[in-house]
Order: C-alpha cells, then sequence, then structure tokens
C-alpha cells in the first residue's frame, strides 16, 4: 500500500489542475504527473478538464510531445494547497518554453454579473491594454506573462479591443466576447503578433468549475486489478457500514488517497473516511 496525505474535514476539498496550452508553434503535448500520463494530447489554443490532485509538492509535471514518450520539453514542480484550482499554462516558442501556473477563482458573482481576468501569452507581443472598443481600460499595461487580477463587469456581449499599452493604437479587435451572467472567465491573449500564423487571438476559458473528474457507474470487485473505494462520512457516521462501491482504477485520477496492490490487504479507515 502506497499512502499519500490523509483528508480530514479540516483540509477540505482536493486540489485541481487544468493544463492550458498557448505555446504557437509547439505540437500537442502529453502531460505527465508523477509518472502517469493524466492530461493526455492538449493541443494550441486548447485547455484540459481540471484533474484531481493530492495536496503537497510533490506532483512533478513532465511534458512531452505526443507521441515521443520519452522526450520530455518541460519538467516543473507544483505546490498544490486544499480548496484551490490551479491553471498550468504552457507558453512561449516551442524552443524556448516555460510555464506559468495560474491560481484560479472558481466562485461564481452574483446574477447578472460575470468575473473576467486577463493574462497575456503571446511572446512577441508588446505590453497591452484590454479596452472596449471606443471605451474605458479594462486591464493596463499588461506584460507577458503578467496577469491581469479579476475584475467583476456586467454580463452581456463586448467588443474588445487590445492596445500598445498607453496608447489608442489598436493591435486587434476582439468582437463579440459573450460574458454570461454568473460565470467566470479566463482571457489569454496568445499566437503570435508578427507571424508567421497562428496570429494574435484570445482564448476565452471557463473557470467556475472545479471540474473535479466524478466517479462512473458502479461496478463490481475486481481483484485482480488494483481498486479504490472512497466514501463520505462525518464523525457520527464512523460505526455506519454502507454496502461498499468499487471503480476501476482508470475512472479516478490516478493520485488518490491510497492505492492498494492486487490482492493485497486493505489499508485501515482514514478518521473521517472508510478506506477499504
Amino acid at each position: 500500500m502506497v499512502a499519500t496525505q490523509p483528508f480530514t474535514q479540516a483540509q477540505g476539498e482536493l486540489p485541481s489542475v487544468r493544463v492550458v496550452h498557448t505555446s504557437p508553434d509547439a505540437p500537442p503535448f502529453d502531460v505527465l504527473a508523477n509518472g502517469r500520463l493524466t492530461f493526455p494530447q492538449v493541443k494550441y489554443g486548447t485547455a484540459s478538464d481540471y484533474r484531481p490532485f493530492n495536496a503537497g509538492n510533490y506532483n512533478l509535471l513532465r511534458v512531452l510531445t505526443t507521441g515521443l514518450t520519452s522526450t520530455a520539453v518541460l519538467t516543473m514542480g507544483l505546490d498544490l494547497s486544499f480548496n484551490t484550482h490551479y491553471s498550468v499554462l504552457m507558453l512561449g516558442r516551442a524552443t524556448n518554453l516555460s510555464a506559468l501556473t495560474l491560481v484560479d477563482d472558481p466562485i461564481m458573482p452574483p446574477l447578472g454579473q460575470a468575473k473576467l481576468r486577463f493574462v497575456h501569452a503571446a511572446p512577441d507581443a508588446p505590453a497591452v491594454d484590454i479596452a472596449l472598443r471606443n471605451g474605458r481600460v479594462l486591464f493596463s499595461n499588461v506584460a507577458y506573462k503578467w496577469i491581469g487580477a479579476y475584475q467583476t463587469v456586467a454580463a452581456g456581449t463586448y467588443d474588445l479591443e487590445i492596445r500598445v499599452a498607453g496608447t489608442t493604437q489598436i493591435i486587434t479587435t476582439i468582437p463579440q466576447v459573450q460574458l454570461n451572467s454568473a460565470t467566470v472567465h479566463t482571457m489569454l491573449a496568445i499566437g503570435l503578433l508578427s507571424g508567421p500564423q497562428p496570429g494574435l487571438n484570445v482564448l476565452l476559458l471557463n473557470d467556475v468549475s472545479s471540474g473535479l473528474t466524478p466517479p462512473m457507474e458502479s461496478k463490481s470487485l475486481d481483484l485482480t486489478a488494483p481498486h479504490y473505494y472512497y466514501h463520505n462520512y462525518t464523525p457520527a457516521d464512523l460505526n455506519q457500514y454502507p454496502p461498499p462501491v468499487y471503480y476501476q482504477p482508470q475512472e479516478i485520477h490516478p493520485l488518490n488517497y491510497y492505492e492498494v496492490a492486487p490482492n493485497s490487504a486493505y489499508p485501515p479507515p482514514c478518521p473521517t473516511r472508510r478506506c477499504w
């Protein structure tokens, strides 16, 4: 048995991580966490789903070119905390790839409002302002790899401009940006200003959901393969034992509370969670 940090009610919800590919001339990436393929085939201009991780600073990400599993183009560590959600951006040119870790805010604003932040991930663009078309500046003087803090705006459809910082010179326009009521978004400037393709554009991500992949339907126990079981309990429930439900390992993120080798003895229960 290999045990990771035990869950307690005081610690709260597991952290979650997603990977965002913003390197304009890089191929799709496979991202491994602690040696296991966790984010497969993340393509340029896309973000993976959020995946749950155990808290701590031992979750190592290796970024590989898809299909070349022995060639790591970037290796990094993460320090993850409970009740926190992260976006890991792969950015820069393929020959100078780097990573930027963002702490996401999944708390929804009130009805009629939306939250938006801006991240500059276009490697050859100068510092920019993000402004309403013919209107006020929302994010000012944001340089490459800088992050504009979340702002709350009225829900609606906006025409935006990316301008050279401190000027009215428009680099590109972003028409019809839809910000629905009670949503949270990260907008990223991606692509290349001076070419070749892809040109400068924006990527709008939804930050509202923690995105923890739920287990699929229950299945019968198979003692010939590793398996996981979990069930939430409060202290008052500790003497109650409902029928166990088992899930095959591919249906739960590999970094889980307990990993049980085939045909091994079950680990003892946790203080606030029964684990078999």
